[in-house]
């Protein structure tokens, strides 16, 4: 009986530790953005409603870099230094752009524009994924 309340302590741990291993996060998605960015204005409301809500947590995590003026920038450095990330977007800050990050190493996956199309971000939405 012993052996049996261990075995099913083992199996139980080993399944809750599988599930918890599928909901970690594997990419960070960073949307660099700015208020003066015509990119952002023409195509940022389309992305934000129409392909940023078909990735949620846990697996894709979303953040915002804003470098509109100096306030945001600072507010947008200090998520990313939290995130443990800011050196990976130290020479990302191209406005209108989507950064996919490893959430394990740290490392930039890829990288695309606002203005591609919707499927296009898909694509790299699902690509970042299953290279993580």
């Amino acid at each position: 009986m012993k052996k049996i309340k261990s075995f099913l302590a083992l199996v139980l741990l080993l399944l809750s530790a599988g599930a918890f291993a599928q909901t970690q996060t594997k990419v960070i998605a960073v949307v660099t953005k700015a208020d003066w960015c015509s990119t952002c204005k023409t195509h940022g409301t389309r992305v934000v409603t129409e392909v940023l809500p078909l990735y949620k947590a846990p697996e894709v995590k979303i953040m915002i870099n804003d470098l509109t003026d100096n306030k945001t920038k600072a507010s947008s450095k200090q998520n990313l230094e939290q995130e443990g990330i800011a050196k990976a977007m130290k020479n990302n800050n191209t406005t209108g752009e989507l950064t996919f990050i490893n959430t394990t190493t740290k490392k930039v996956i890829s990288k695309i524009s606002v203005a591609k199309s919707n499927d296009d971000i898909k694509k790299a939405f699902d690509l970042a994924i299953s290279k993580s």
